[in-house]
């Protein structure tokens, strides 16, 4: 091995992947802030106002990047936030008709999904130690998702909606791997969240009851959930792709439900129950599994200039 020529991958990796658990620890604790909103805001008018105000921080952040644009750009930033946007309306609708178990079960079938996608673009099955962190992983779920009791009846409307979503959320992970190899990630991450706001503001009004309790507290959840759990955390991620692979970023996101319930066990005093320590414990030996923290993309890193 030549010192030289791995340890700046290696580094890159551990970089990547520091970021995309920093990104899933903000969106696993901003569970809490997000129940405390849906006190006082609908859903998708939440999310509007979230994505609106992250996007117009990212524009202000990145203002020199969108005179920059190209069709290439734009076409991506479409795309992405198209595949996000299908991802959060149908995980929301589907919540209507299911119980958040069996949502936070199926949404973990992006885990699988994302490796399965990937095998069907390349046309190359993905190693075994890939398919033994997804199903890890998608175990670990399972436990956290159904502490006290396992799975029962049919699949319903809304499992199919959730399964519908897993698969949304699947695609803009693939596509974000594709993407961040070949352009530069300010202006995606620009983009993706300001469609996706853009989005939100038009299905708002009429695809759910309108409700809008303005108060300082509502907006400083808004604050909260714009600025970390979107401006930050979806720039974190959108970087982090240009140097681990979709598969590696499904299994680290597997730990979104494990920091939501240890957020839900120090702030809201939640109880944790064994089998939720189990499945926190599974999701971790994924992780490992998958070959963190030194995983690399099997394509070589872009040079995008700051």
């Amino acid at each position: 091995m030549n010192p030289g020529t791995q340890t700046p991958a290696r580094a890159r990796a551990w970089q990547a992947d520091l970021a995309l658990l920093t990104a899933t620890l903000i969106w696993g604790m901003s569970f809490v802030a997000v129940k405390q909103a849906l006190r006082s805001a609908s859903p998708l008018a939440l999310n509007a106002a979230r994505m609106g105000l992250a996007a117009l921080l990212l524009a202000l952040i990145y203002r020199h990047w969108l005179r920059r644009l190209t069709p290439a750009i734009w076409r991506a930033g479409l795309a992405l936030g198209g595949w996000m946007t299908a991802g959060f309306v149908l995980q929301t609708e589907g919540l209507r008709y299911t119980t958040p178990a069996r949502s936070a079960f199926l949404t973990g079938f992006s885990v699988i999904l994302v490796p399965f996608l990937g095998a069907l673009q390349r046309r190359k099955s993905p190693r075994p130690r890939v398919w033994l962190s997804a199903l890890l992983a998608l175990a670990g779920l399972y436990f956290l998702a159904f502490a006290r009791a396992g799975w029962s009846g049919w699949l319903r409307l809304g499992d199919g909606l959730t399964l519908l979503g897993a698969v949304a959320f699947a695609g803009m992970i693939q596509a974000l791997e594709n993407y961040c190899t070949r352009l530069p990630f300010q202006p995606l991450a620009v983009l993706q969240v300001a469609v996706t706001a853009i989005l939100f503001a038009i299905l708002a009004p009429w695809a759910e009851p309108m409700v809008w309790k303005s108060s300082p507290q509502l907006w400083a959840l808004i604050a909260f959930l714009a600025v970390l759990a979107t401006a930050l955390a979806f720039t974190l991620q959108t970087w982090a792709q240009q140097y681990t692979p979709a598969n590696h970023v499904a299994v680290l996101l597997a730990l979104e439900p494990v920091f939501a319930w240890l957020g839900g066990w120090y702030w809201l005093h939640s109880e944790l129950a064994g089998r939720q320590l189990l499945g926190a414990g599974l999701i971790l030996i994924a992780i490992l599994a998958s070959g963190w923290p030194t995983s690399a993309p099997d394509h070589p890193s872009p040079h995008i200039p700051a």
